[in-house]
């Protein structure tokens, strides 16, 4: 049988397939393990046939993963589609990257917030050495950030001039 050269990203998913599979193996009864000592386990490029039944495999994965979404009674009598060891393998993949994925939204949510928090008193100073550019009181940013800078409370005068880069002219 002819066999496909795979992309990166598909050599990746078959050798995690092909991991799933060797554990599975190992940690089933002798009869499953026969069926699964059948299979090619060892290629490293899997022919057009296993690329399609991996594709309708992840296919039926995803709808089983919708469903699930819908409550269980409403899953409960929801017509599932086949589920054989490698639905059951993409599924569990597929799972995990749900998982890893809600973890990082999370942990960006997280840091946003806390980053936010963090920045919330330099970002009021700049907001206000703004403001007294704004009013139009100084003839430049230079003379703006001179003499504002210690009362607004900024680290020194550069920090006040740099929260006034790239803002409009004042209304003198």
């Amino acid at each position: 049988m002819k066999r496909k050269k795979l992309s990166p990203a598909e050599q990746k998913r078959h050798n995690h397939y092909v991991q799933m599979k060797k554990w599975i193996a190992d940690n089933t009864t002798d009869e499953v393990r026969a069926f699964m000592s059948s299979m090619d386990l060892f290629a490293g490029r899997p022919d057009e046939g296993w690329l399609a039944a991996y594709n309708e495999s992840e296919e039926r994965a995803k709808k089983i993963l919708e469903l699930s979404k819908m409550g269980y009674e409403a899953f409960k009598n929801a017509e599932l589609p086949v589920i054989d060891h490698d639905t059951l393998l993409a599924l569990m993949s597929q799972v995990e990257d749900q998982v890893k994925t809600e973890k990082n939204e999370a942990a960006r949510a997280h840091g946003a917030k806390r980053a936010a928090e963090l920045h919330a008193p330099n970002n009021r100073k700049g907001e206000e050495i703004r403001a007294v550019w704004a009013s139009g009181s100084y003839s430049s940013r230079n003379q703006c950030a001179r003499h504002n800078w210690e009362r607004l409370g900024f680290n020194c005068e550069e920090t006040a001039r740099d929260w006034l880069l790239n803002i409009p002219g004042s209304k003198k």
